[in-house]
């Protein structure tokens, strides 16, 4: 799941906004987690991600082609 926030959820080259992925992600882990919907230990899934992060970046690159 690391891998995939990095390459469809951040545009920048920096960690600025890998970092707010993350804090994002550990957020709504803890929720569930303190909520008690979640059996520990807890994993985020690739397929979980749109769930958590919403909708993925479209990267400059990738809007030219």
């Amino acid at each position: 799941a690391l891998k995939i926030i990095i390459d469809k959820y951040t545009r920048e080259a920096g960690v600025r906004q890998l970092k707010k992925q993350l804090a994002k992600t550990a957020r709504f882990v803890s929720e569930k987690i303190v909520s008690g919907t979640a059996d520990l230990p807890y994993m985020v899934k690739p397929d979980m991600l749109k769930e958590v992060l919403g909708k993925e970046l479209i990267r400059q690159e990738e809007a030219r082609k």
